[in-house]
């Protein structure tokens, strides 16, 4: 074999390695390697924080769960149901066993994924808090409620929330004029709380904001038509202050600031600091309960319905005490009460 021929030979070769090439580049095209069909993202346990419905917001139980084969779970207090999902050019497509295919734009946060979708015409946005299975040591313990606001007005804090170290939790809170009690679960992700213990018929939450401030620990979160409900707990320490201690007479009252030409007689209250125990004593009624203080906070919870307390700042100056507290005025809505007591 010539030279000439052997350079023929190699020649050819060379070209038909190139055209392989370019045909298996051609049949491998850019497009089709990045389509994608599942973000890892989604993957994991999501509890519903907020659900807008043409800007209305609510806080509603329901929690999803979505596995990286392209399944998911959907459970609320009234079913449980399976989809199929898939993600592509920024777009989750959820397919339920029960229902039409939906589509929804996607944005990622902190362990948080905000949805936006259309249905019958309404626009919804649907805020979830992933599940981590973290729980922030500093919520352990009792709390109880020193002021709870809907839409920017005060209502009477009544609520006592216990959070165990194990995730068990119990709040007790006053329906109308009964106690009642709500059992829980609990974790948190950033600076959402999370339960994920629903409840048959029940309008639980699975995820709420919450802030917490030493001593104080607020949750927010939206019913009835996008009204913002705001409640405030205070840590129950079991510390007493021992300037409280004594026998205190009202001497003074307002009710929204206005000082009232009335002031109750025979009013007193009464802190036993070595106990804890104390009685209010309004002429002939007398109530009796336990006591604690933090950082300027008086818990009070009455005898009759010991699960369940009320605490609200107050101050004291020499011989004088203060505090206000959220009191039902009836038809008028609520008022704040501040009381003035002068040490016997």
């Amino acid at each position: 074999m010539n030279r000439r021929t052997l350079f023929l030979i190699i020649f050819l070769s060379a070209m038909a390695l190139m055209l392989s090439a370019c045909l298996e580049d051609l049949f491998n095209s850019p497009e089709e390697e990045t389509t994608d069909t599942t973000d890892d993202s989604f993957v994991g346990k999501w509890c519903l924080v907020t659900q807008s419905v043409n800007g209305a917001l609510s806080t509603r139980g329901t929690i999803i769960t979505m596995n990286d084969d392209g399944t998911g779970v959907h459970q609320s207090s009234e079913d449980s149901s399976s989809f199929t999902w898939s993600t592509e050019n920024s777009v989750l497509k959820v397919s339920p066993s029960n229902g039409d295919s939906f589509t929804a734009t996607f944005r990622f946060g902190d362990n948080t994924v905000t949805l936006s979708y259309e249905d019958n015409g309404e626009t919804y946005v649907e805020k979830y808090a992933k599940y981590t299975g973290e729980r922030n040591a500093d919520l352990i313990g009792k709390w109880t409620g020193v002021r709870s606001t809907a839409d920017g007005a005060d209502q009477v804090p009544a609520m006592t929330v216990t959070m165990n170290s194990d995730g068990a939790a119990t709040a007790f809170f006053m329906d109308s004029t009964n106690i009642k009690s709500q059992e829980f679960s609990w974790t948190t992700s950033g600076n959402y709380l999370l339960n994920d213990l629903l409840c048959e018929d029940s309008d639980m939450w699975t995820g709420i904001e919450y802030t917490l401030s030493a001593p104080l620990l607020s949750g927010k979160e939206y019913y009835e038509e996008g009204y913002e409900y705001i409640s405030i707990f205070v840590k129950d320490i079991g510390e007493k202050d021992e300037n409280l201690a004594g026998v205190w007479n009202l001497t003074g009252l307002k009710y929204n600031g206005v000082t009232s030409p009335i002031i109750p007689q025979g009013w007193s209250f009464t802190l036993d600091a070595t106990s804890g125990s104390g009685t209010f004593t309004q002429g002939s009624t007398v109530v009796t309960y336990s006591w604690t203080t933090n950082t300027g906070y008086l818990l009070l919870y009455p005898t009759a319905a010991s699960q369940i307390g009320a605490g609200q700042t107050y101050t004291i100056s020499g011989n004088t005490l203060t505090f206000s507290v959220a009191i039902n005025a009836g038809e008028s809505g609520y008022s704040i009460a501040t009381y003035t007591f002068t040490k016997q």
